[in-house]
């Protein structure tokens, strides 16, 4: 899949969505793991994207942890509970897809699928 490198609409400037959308991006030989300074990243495109939506929600839920507003930031792209796990283990926490499958009783076939469907759903939203 390749990503195309412009810059959203109304946004242009103020981010490299590119930069966040290739960090999502696997290529070949090269494991992709979102740090903190990613998770950063994405809740800043996603705030401004998103009308303050991150801050907002840290405002409201001061009790909640960066693992429980990385899961929220998950839920507003619209991700099913499934393509939210997938994706954390994945890219959260390194998993392979066969341990994935293991650890949540499902297919490789599916894990995979599970998780371009979320990439795509995080491309998409970065893109409108």
């Amino acid at each position: 899949m390749k990503v195309n490198s412009r810059s959203s609409g109304s946004h242009e400037g103020s981010f490299r969505w590119s930069g966040i959308l290739d960090m999502l991006e696997p290529t070949a030989g090269k494991r992709t793991i979102i740090n903190a300074r990613n998770w950063r990243e994405i809740e800043a495109a996603l705030d401004t994207a998103d009308n303050g939506f991150v801050n907002r929600l840290r405002n409201q839920f001061p009790g909640f942890t960066e693992e429980d507003f990385r899961l929220c930031m998950l839920t507003r792209l619209k991700l099913t509970t499934a393509q939210q796990r997938v994706f954390q283990l994945r890219f959260g926490e390194d998993k392979k897809y066969r341990e994935i499958a293991a650890e949540l009783g499902i297919s490789e076939v599916a894990v995979y699928k599970h998780l371009v469907a979320a990439l795509t759903r995080i491309k998409n939203h970065f893109k409108s």
